[in-house]
């Protein structure tokens, strides 16, 4: 015969999750080595869904483009940009280099995490920066690179 005893009477366990996200409390099986493989699976389904998610983004410690640079400096890169041309208006189009850095690190960041909550934000952020520079090249790479995002956003069912 089996007993089942209430709570805290040594037929209960802990888990957490491999990645930290929460702790169940589940029944113990008392005997049989099947009842764990359940208890196991069980505790691997909410992790397995995480990780899923997680793949999705970008690691920080992962560089793209050819000068290698990590989604933290895309991010600090354009904000620094940003800043240049709203201070500077009238030599906006001295920032066409590092704006064509960023693009070619931003695009590669794409191609590898589609999916990304900081990639949206950080095409239309780039999209603005060569909407700002005078001059026919300014204007060619703000055309060609606006065609590049629409279709990135579009393939991926975001708006734009």
């Amino acid at each position: 015969m089996q007993f089942l005893f209430g709570a805290g009477g040594g037929n209960r366990t802990r888990d957490s999750c491999l990645e930290g996200k929460g702790i169940t409390i589940m029944q113990r099986p008392r005997r049989g080595g099947q009842g764990w493989i359940a208890v196991i699976s069980a505790m691997l389904l909410p992790c397995a869904a995480v990780a899923r998610t997680w793949s999705r983004l970008a690691p920080a410690d992962e560089y793209f483009g050819r000068q290698k640079i990590s989604i933290l400096g895309i991010r600090n890169e354009l904000r620094d940009t940003t800043l240049r041309v709203h201070y500077t208006p009238k030599r906006a189009s001295d920032q066409l280099r590092a704006c064509e850095s960023i693009q070619d690190a931003l695009q590669d960041f794409a191609s590898k995490y589609p999916r990304d909550n900081w990639l949206p934000p950080m095409i239309i952020q780039l999209e603005q920066l060569y909407s700002a520079m005078t001059g026919h090249v300014g204007h060619v790479r703000y055309v060609q690179f606006r065609a590049w995002a629409q279709r990135k956003l579009r393939a991926e069912g975001r708006p734009h």
